[in-house]
């Protein structure tokens, strides 16, 4: 059999003796399983049919056999049970593979069925193991015009129009899922998108209370067109679109997000122990059915059935569901990462965030947001190959939904192309504090990542504090220093020693670097 399509293995009840039916329903097991079980065992030998007037009657000859044909049913993993060869559902036709890392490519079939899997001229064969599953890996491939890719067993499917090229995960909660349509100025780029070098995935919104093989995608590997796009995730969409303009390769993006979301139900097991203060998260179980607020929840049905993916790295847009975290946000950002770079088997993989905008959030205390913005600059430093945008210039206080996805993505894609692809002479970082020195009253403010400061509407610096020793802070005048360096004064602290930038949920500073990229907040007392 051949296909050029996914394969889904699927059953019809139409087909199932009645008593089947009734035990796979009763002991909560799928048709096909409960058939290839009966099949298996000889069990279906065990039922008498008897056709009369159209009708068909059967017999249970005794409630042993089913009693034993349960115990053998469950005794057969289901992966043991399908005949053809199959993908998991992340594998179509039209698909990016990723260029320059080993590729693994993964399947299930009939217990030692051998596997030919062919990408382009290279060939790989495999056995499939006794529950089903088998896995090939490619030497890396460079990059070429569209393969195929192709896997034979006891039936043959057949993937073409492949691109090699970089493949990035696109996730998070409302503002990375805020579709292209969703905004008039993005909405308005719509009509004109056409690049088949930009192919899109995107994950449905469901929850598992166990890894599972099979997620379900709503689009599968189209080529960015208006029909394809409208319902994309815009930053996911224009970062691709920048990666593309920018390397000239193919770009796959896989949008899994989902608005709401907790950062705890996007990371795996392994991810919660591999942070000590999180790793009692990773013995909670499941129920059945599950929301999508518990720790592993989504990662469960929205991540794990891609992995072992070859891709090239991550964005990330989420924490308005974690906004109360402060500095343990820090921790379940380290704890994600973990996760993803082992699943994924690439200790390298590229991640970059954003910090949120600021917001109006009514009646909370309004030093959470900073906290937050607190937690999330740390990551960065703390952790390797990943980087933060910083957004208080295009945000909205009104607006937890601000427009200005394309600059977003824009700065996301900057730190890709400086960290990832080795670009340097893209600027992709913000201002970041140094130190604090005190000098005749003032405090004096060192800084990275600046060559020389300006104010984006051509005023003094705002929204700097200083507090003396009775911590009490109190709107301070600044002044740009020799380029680089920010003096701070008040005369309501004749004596200062702690500085704090921005700290308040509604602040929209004007500092920025030559680059245009702003300064994020900071404090230097952390009590």
């Amino acid at each position: 059999m051949k296909s050029t399509a996914r394969t889904n293995f699927g059953t019809t009840k139409k087909l199932i003796p009645k008593p089947v039916w009734a035990i796979g329903c009763a002991i909560g097991q799928p048709l096909h399983i409960v058939a290839l079980a009966c099949s298996a065992s000889g069990i279906s030998k065990q039922f008498e049919y008897n056709l009369k007037k159209m009708k068909i009657n059967y017999t249970i000859k005794a409630v042993s056999t089913v009693i034993s044909f349960a115990a053998i049913f469950v005794s057969v993993p289901a992966s043991m049970l399908f005949a053809d060869v199959k993908l998991p559902d992340i594998f179509a036709s039209g698909m990016v593979l990723q260029r320059d890392l080993p590729l693994p490519i993964w399947g299930i079939a009939d217990p030692q069925e051998k596997i030919t899997v062919s990408v382009g001229a290279q060939v790989r064969t495999t056995e499939a193991g006794a529950d089903g599953r088998w896995q090939v890996k490619f030497d890396p491939f460079k990059l070429g015009k569209p393969t195929t890719l192709v896997i034979k067993g006891k039936n043959e499917i057949v993937l073409d129009n492949v691109l090699i090229g970089d493949v990035w995960l696109c996730s998070g909660q409302s503002n990375m899922q805020w579709a292209m349509n969703s905004h008039p100025d993005s909405k308005a780029d719509v009509p004109s998108v056409n690049n088949s070098n930009i192919r899109l995935f995107q994950v449905k919104r469901e929850t598992a209370a166990s890894p599972q093989d099979q997620l379900t995608p709503t689009v599968v590997w189209k080529a960015a067109n208006p029909e394809s796009v409208g319902n994309f995730s815009s930053i996911g969409y224009y970062f691709g679109e920048k990666l593309n303009l920018e390397l000239g390769v193919p770009i796959g993006l896989i949008d899994s997000s989902w608005g709401g979301s907790r950062i705890e139900p996007w990371t795996s097991v392994e991810g919660f122990r591999s942070v000590p203060s999180l790793a009692n998260l990773a013995d909670i179980k499941l129920p059945q059915k599950t929301g999508n607020d518990k720790p592993t929840a989504i990662y469960n049905k929205m991540i794990h059935p891609m992995i072992p993916l070859a891709i090239r790295g991550a964005i990330w847009y989420q924490g308005e569901s974690n906004l109360s975290d402060g500095m343990q946000y820090a921790e379940k950002m380290k704890a994600l990462i973990n996760s993803w770079r082992k699943v994924f088997d690439n200790g390298e993989l590229g991640f970059y965030y954003v910090q949120l905008a600021p917001f109006r959030y009514g009646k909370t205390d309004s030093t959470n947001l900073p906290k937050m913005w607190e937690a999330q600059a740390a990551v960065e430093k703390q952790v390797a190959q990943t980087g933060m945008v910083v957004i208080n210039d295009i945000g909205n206080i009104k607006d937890i939904h601000p427009q200005h996805k394309k600059v977003v993505a824009g700065r996301l894609a900057a730190q890709a192309l400086n960290k990832t692809y080795g670009k340097k002479d893209i600027a992709c970082e913000s201002p970041k504090f140094a130190k604090l020195t005190i000098d005749d009253g003032a405090a004096i403010l060192d800084f990275t990542d600046v060559k020389e400061f300006k104010t984006r509407d051509d005023k003094s610096p705002d929204w700097f504090e200083i507090a003396g020793d009775d911590s009490k802070y109190h709107k301070a005048v600044a002044v740009i220093v020799d380029k680089t360096k920010i003096k701070l004064t008040s005369e309501e602290v004749k004596n200062p020693i702690h500085v704090r930038f921005a700290w308040d949920q509604i602040a929209e500073p004007n500092l920025q670097n030559e680059s245009g990229l702003q300064l994020g907040a900071f404090r230097t007392d952390t009590k």
